[in-house]
């Protein structure tokens, strides 16, 4: 797990727990709402100081400003997320003043760089726009993310079932509480299982209905137990009425922002997902294309650079090829800049490279912590190799021991490998064969969820870790 993180094993691999990340649509498209609010009131603001009327500002810069209320909004979609926590609702007020900020600087540039796309009274008006929203828009999310923990406001959850889903659930819900989500306990016909970390026995399925009602349960989740016909009818009789029935699948997948793999194979059948939309694969190939095309081009000073440093620091060829796993299970040979001594892996075989690495040459070191050494594979990506977003791409050698530990493992190759992934920016770099455990839950998210949204805040991230010179 990358630095930072938090996690736990209950039971087989699959059901290992992470604190950072998490859930659950509902609450956190409020926040949307909430943005579109302090947006409109910063939208009256800025037409209030015009020297106009306000009719006459509205219908005079209106449109300046609706186009940078929708700017502000996608951004904050598309790298953060409205469906789910990110940092968009861990961390809502520096995320969404950084994205204000940005904005205000793009309108002064677009200002100075196209002369007659703003004139200066609109130019004024946005940048009133903008200083408005740099206080409403963190404000009121910071406020309601404050109000949400509040006992009044909580959503109390109680677990059907016990057992390994059961225990990431309630440890999930405990860590996750600026959602607004208590665990008030667990209901089972088995006493005392799992009781330390499922908080309180309520009681068995038979006294659902009259325990739903005394502890103010709001919303139930079905943690794996076994259920009999009466209990499934109870059950839907409870949805019936309003209150809320999730899947425990689908609550872990919303909390954790991946996919349990230890899930029956028919489960992720069932759910919804796994075909993304109309346009999705046309788009998907031309966002590869001008990010490859354009990142060659701009990166080529720096790649001319690198190749001369690793010429003189030590004896080999510059770029280093390796036979990868692609689509369909197809073979190609991925591109990298050499950061190893010629020969590393002679007499040791396919071994991941590991913190601190013997074999990591003085300049490689720098190469693979700003992840320059992976620039060459823009180039597999303008081939159709590889994709920039999907999970990474494994060596064949590799491939069949993971997929005989972990079956779904496979299914990684039914999309493009990519240069940078979910599993990526959500886990980091794996070196232990028992990581890619919890690597292929989060690469089965993002072949469920696949949009181009998604893809934008995988980009989001990578960008952040490459200023963090996140590599290993």
């Amino acid at each position: 797990m990358t630095a930072g993180c938090t996690s736990f094993r209950v039971g087989e691999a699959g059901w290992t727990a992470d604190t950072t990340h998490g859930p659950v649509g509902a609450r956190c498209g409020r926040f949307l709402v909430l943005d579109v609010v302090a947006l409109a009131v910063a939208a009256a603001v800025a037409c209030v100081s015009s020297p106009l009327s306000f009719a006459a500002a509205v219908t005079m810069h209106g449109p300046a400003l609706a186009v940078a209320g929708a700017a502000i909004v996608a951004i904050l979609a598309a790298c953060c997320g409205y469906r789910s926590t990110g940092r968009a609702i861990l961390h809502p007020a520096p995320v969404r003043a950084a994205v204000v900020v940005a904005a205000a600087l793009a309108a002064v540039a677009v200002a100075r760089l196209a002369p007659g796309a703003l004139s200066a009274a609109e130019l004024r008006v946005v940048l009133v726009f903008l200083a408005a929203a740099l206080a409403l828009v963190p404000l009121l999310a910071s406020a309601y993310r404050a109000l949400l923990v509040q006992p009044p406001l909580e959503e109390r959850v109680v677990l059907v079932g016990s057992g390994p889903l059961a225990e990431a659930l309630a440890f999930g819900i405990a860590q996750h509480r600026h959602l607004g989500l208590r665990l008030a306990g667990h209901v089972t016909d088995a006493p005392g299982a799992s009781a330390h970390a499922l908080g309180p026995r309520l009681g068995g399925t038979r006294d659902l209905t009259n325990l739903l009602r005394e502890f103010d349960i709001a919303r139930v989740v079905l943690a794996g137990a076994p259920i009999d016909a009466a209990t499934e009818e109870l059950l839907l009789d409870t949805k019936l009425g309003g209150l809320p029935v999730d899947s425990g699948v689908a609550f872990f997948e919303g909390l954790y922002e991946r996919m349990p793999i230890d899930a029956r194979l028919g489960v992720l059948l069932e759910s919804q997902g796994f075909v993304p939309g109309p346009g999705f694969a046309f788009a998907k190939r031309a966002l590869d294309l001008a990010l490859a095309a354009s990142g060659l081009v701009l990166l080529a000073p720096v790649l001319a650079v690198a190749a001369l440093a690793i010429k003189l620091s030590s004896p080999g060829p510059v770029l280093y090829g390796q036979i990868r796993l692609g689509r369909g299970g197809q073979r190609f040979r991925l591109w990298k800049l050499r950061s190893m001594h010629v020969g590393a892996e002679r007499g040791r075989g396919a071994v991941c490279a590991e913190s601190g690495d013997p074999r990591v040459t003085a300049v490689g070191r720098f190469l693979r912590r700003s992840r320059l050494d992976e620039v060459p594979q823009l180039w597999n990506v303008l081939r159709g190799d590889m994709s920039v977003v999907g999970p990474r791409p494994e060596r064949p050698e590799l491939f069949e021991s993971l997929v005989e530990r972990y079956p779904m493992f496979r299914y990684r190759t039914a999309v493009r490998p990519g240069l940078t992934g979910w599993a990526q920016v959500r886990q980091g770099y794996v070196s232990q064969v028992d990581g890619f455990g919890v690597k292929l839950s989060y690469d089965l998210f993002y072949l469920k969820n696949r949009s181009l949204a998604l893809d934008l805040r995988v980009l989001w991230h990578t960008a952040g870790e490459l200023v963090r010179l996140k590599g290993v």
